[in-house]
């Protein structure tokens, strides 16, 4: 007798499933391969088949959040054409505008930083080098001040728009106060960024 076909595709959305309500309420640590399979009602050797290990499962479901809400692909996305004061104001909203958009997202944040792992952080494609490259280009065109290191700049472009989510600030919740917070980031990062005189 013939065995069943597999569907892949079927598995690995009920595994994510799985692995994101698990990882939402106990953390990587807190969740094990077992606790997955066992809600997902398959064997852990699919698990491990069909993600690798359970840092690329655990990337895969803050991928799978992300997708679930944006309305355009972050990795995609070119925000280097135009000038810097472009780039800082369609970047930052970007970034801003998903943090809003994925409560699920900072609960995974949350639990990177609380176990701190650096496999966690980050995710598969993600544009880290073309940013850096681009911030580099700023520098040597003059645009931004080049007496802070590049490396410094990223990343107060990439965790600000992220902060008052992770602090949970108060002004945050109603959509007025997210549009004032968001000016209030792009205005500083430009006055903060602008060459000394």
């Amino acid at each position: 007798m013939p065995r069943p076909k597999v569907d892949n595709h079927k598995t690995a959305i009920v595994i994510l499933r799985s692995a994101k309500k698990h990882f939402l309420q106990k953390g990587f640590d807190g969740t094990s391969i077992g606790e997955i399979a066992d809600e997902a009602h398959i064997n852990k050797s699919l698990i491990y088949h069909h993600f690798g290990s359970k840092e690329k499962l655990w990337k895969s479901v803050k991928e799978e959040i992300l997708k679930s809400t944006r309305d355009v692909n972050f990795d995609r996305t070119d925000f280097t054409k135009g000038t810097f004061k472009e780039f800082i104001k369609n970047f930052v909203t970007f970034r801003f505008q998903v943090y809003a958009r994925n409560p699920d997202l900072i609960r995974l944040m949350h639990w990177q930083r609380l176990e701190s792992h650096n496999a966690l952080v980050g995710l598969p494609n993600n544009n880290f080098a073309l940013y850096h490259n681009y911030i580099l280009e700023c520098q040597q065109r003059a645009e931004i001040r080049s007496d802070m290191p590049s490396e410094m700049i990223l990343y107060l472009i990439l965790s600000m728009p992220v902060n008052g989510f992770l602090d949970r600030a108060s002004f945050l919740s109603t959509k007025m106060g997210q549009a004032h917070y968001l000016s209030y980031i792009i205005d500083s990062l430009l006055a903060i960024l602008s060459p000394q005189s």
